[in-house]
């Protein structure tokens, strides 16, 4: 009988937490309308799941509930698939409902103000995002079992898109020690499978900490590897575009908006001058100018339709940068 009382109040409490975070959820903004949504009703996630699920290689879900969470995440309704995600009560379900609050920091929370980074709503909830994932990380370590890489590549991912926004406010000792933990984090994922987000991550890392100058290049030369995870030592130049190399490769005929704009950026990043030509061809792929050879399609997911807007948002701003210089 207390057992039962017990649970009764277990699912309770879950319950209670999950309606608390649709409020505390309520105020995200909608998908825009006539930008680009995939029908994923019926079967159509199943046949497209491969082209949905391509950047971090998810293996199809066998749970119906939360295959309806990623449906609702790659249809574009993040708070939808926060909530469905939770309401699991599992890691995998807590990964999707990070991932969908992750994407919607990054594509639909306004821009940081400088000078506030810390407590816009994007910081706050990619920070949010991270803690949680790392919790759900180490609660899977504690009951002895092996998290999935995609749980443990999220985690890093949120990270490191925090760490993007908050570096230039921390001090040298601050920043040497997040972006420690961002490699050592990385280092953590295990592959195979394949995650092309995982490539392109380390390689718009190490063209930040070349970018950065000398000394965080001396800092953190033990922690550069190619794509089998041999060590480079110090080749960041290199190591950055063989990343990005791989990930395009690894994607194949379907690649990723937001990895052809991060390219360009690391580009830029690594040699302006020497890269200018190149990184303007990404910016194209990357906004939908033009595309990359082979390629009939970019746009499978409400992610990608995302991500194709931001980058058309950044090349713009680089667009008035270079006009003002």
């Amino acid at each position: 009988m207390f057992r039962q009382h017990l649970l009764k109040g277990v699912v309770l409490s879950a319950s209670l937490f999950v309606v608390a975070q649709v409020m505390a959820d309520e105020h995200w903004k909608p998908y825009p309308e006539g930008l680009y949504k995939p029908d994923l009703s019926g079967d159509n996630i199943v046949t497209l799941w491969p082209k949905l699920a391509r950047a971090t290689g998810d293996p199809l879900p066998e749970d119906p509930g939360l295959l309806d969470a990623w449906r609702s995440l790659f249809e574009g309704d993040f708070a939808t698939a926060k909530c469905k995600g939770l309401a699991l009560g599992t890691a995998d379900g807590k990964y999707v409902a990070y991932r969908a609050q992750t994407l919607y920091a990054l594509y639909m929370a306004p821009d940081p103000i400088k000078g506030k980074e810390e407590e816009s709503e994007r910081t706050v909830l990619l920070k949010e995002a991270a803690d949680v994932l790392s919790a759900a990380v180490q609660l899977v370590k504690d009951d002895k079992k092996e998290p999935s890489p995609q749980l443990v590549f999220w985690r890093t991912y949120a990270q490191g898109r925090y760490v993007q926004i908050m570096k230039p406010t921390w001090g040298l000792l601050t920043k040497k020690a997040k972006v420690q933990e961002l490699l050592t984090q990385a280092g953590e994922v295990k592959v195979p499978p394949s995650i092309p987000a995982l490539h392109a991550l380390y390689g718009g890392t190490y063209s930040a900490i070349y970018d950065d100058g000398l000394a965080a290049r001396l800092s953190f030369r033990s922690y550069v590897r190619d794509c089998q995870g041999q060590e480079m030592t110090g080749e960041y130049v290199r190591a950055s575009m063989l990343r990005f190399e791989c990930a395009i490769v690894a994607l194949g005929d379907s690649p990723l908006p937001e990895v052809y704009n991060s390219y360009a950026h690391s580009l830029l990043e690594l040699d302006a001058n020497a890269n200018r030509d190149r990184a303007q061809l990404y910016k194209q792929y990357a906004t939908g100018v033009s595309i990359p050879p082979d390629v009939t399609n970019m746009v499978f997911s409400a992610e990608d339709a995302l991500a194709r807007e931001a980058a058309k948002s950044v090349n713009l701003k680089w667009q008035q940068s270079a006009a003002g210089g």
